[in-house]
């Protein structure tokens, strides 16, 4: 799903120009752009086919997953997780976003930043995106608007900002590795403006792809030093093992061909709850939620995970 939005950003800015350049090709060569067009739409097909078969058989793009638009809760199966909180602080949903953007969550509940956006802790539901490189690509984003008001810079401020607006307000938003288009998109923005307009600015000499590729390639460098290399060293680790080690297997058993099963299950086991989907349990077929009380559950059969995993 996240080559969703991605895909719409890019076609929004090159599909015009694909279409006219298609076209003039073959007004003037004579070859047959068919198969460019073929191609294109297949590829189109392939990646919006998900939210269309969604919208078509469900009613909902993003099914099961709950979505409400203009406050219609649109047809679902499974309910998002428990939104992030800060401790003593009854906070908006856009605010928090903000809060987590930028990795302003106040101490002690924020002492770091967490690329997988786990929940161990409250500050591990926050922030991912490395708050300085977003303040940095904002603040390119505007400069180079500023620099240079021309019809690309307008859509991309445009873009951004209705982005914007529409994941802030879409569920667990803080969590950012769910929305992780909008930091994509941001950045790759960012550098389809300095490749191709910062050379018509004649003020901004420090504007150019390679300085650009410099300090993105100095982040990455950094966000390693700081995470000890965890995401990119190699773990040979199979997913029958992982299975095993993660799955409380005297839960499973009472699960029933049809049931509707609430499972309570520890805090930071939670990115673990699909392991008990019946995608991994043929034939049964069931549905799970997770959820630690009754009004939580809202009539669902109630289980509680016992196994600590690790």
């Amino acid at each position: 799903m996240q080559f969703v939005p991605i895909v719409f950003v890019v076609l929004c800015f090159t599909g015009y120009q694909l279409w006219i350049k298609s076209a003039k090709v073959y007004f003037e060569s004579g070859r047959n752009s068919w198969l460019l067009f073929f191609l294109v739409a297949l590829a189109l097909l392939v990646i919006f086919a998900t939210p269309i078969k969604n919208l078509f058989l469900h009613g909902n793009p993003v099914y099961p997953v709950v979505v409400k638009i203009a406050g219609i809760e649109l047809n679902h199966r499974e309910l998002p997780p428990l939104e992030p909180r800060i401790p003593g602080n009854d906070l908006a949903r856009p605010i928090l976003w903000l809060y987590s953007l930028f990795e302003t969550i106040p101490k002690p509940y924020f002492n770091g930043w967490s690329i997988g956006g786990g929940q161990e802790t409250v500050g591990d539901q926050f922030g991912g995106y490395f708050g300085a490189y977003v303040i940095l690509n904002v603040l390119l984003l505007l400069g180079l608007s500023y620099l240079n008001w021309a019809k690309e810079t307008k859509l991309a401020i445009i873009a951004m900002v209705l982005m914007s607006v529409v994941v802030a307000l879409m569920p667990s938003s803080p969590r950012l590795r769910y929305y992780m288009f909008w930091m994509i998109v941001l950045v790759s923005l960012n550098f389809y403006l300095i490749c191709n307009l910062a050379f018509s600015v004649a003020q901004a000499r420090f504007l150019n792809s390679r300085n650009a590729g410099l300090i993105s390639a100095s982040v990455l460098s950094w966000v390693i030093i700081v995470t000890q290399g965890v995401y990119v060293r190699p773990y040979f680790y199979s997913f029958e093992e992982y299975y095993k080690k993660h799955v409380d297997f005297v839960l499973l058993k009472q699960i029933q061909d049809g049931d509707k099963v609430c499972i309570k299950i520890p805090r930071e086991h939670e990115h673990w709850l699909f392991l008990y989907s019946s995608v991994f349990q043929r034939p049964l077929q069931y549905a799970i939620k997770s959820g630690a009380t009754a009004e939580d559950c809202n009539g669902w059969k109630m289980l509680e995970e016992v196994k600590v995993g690790s």
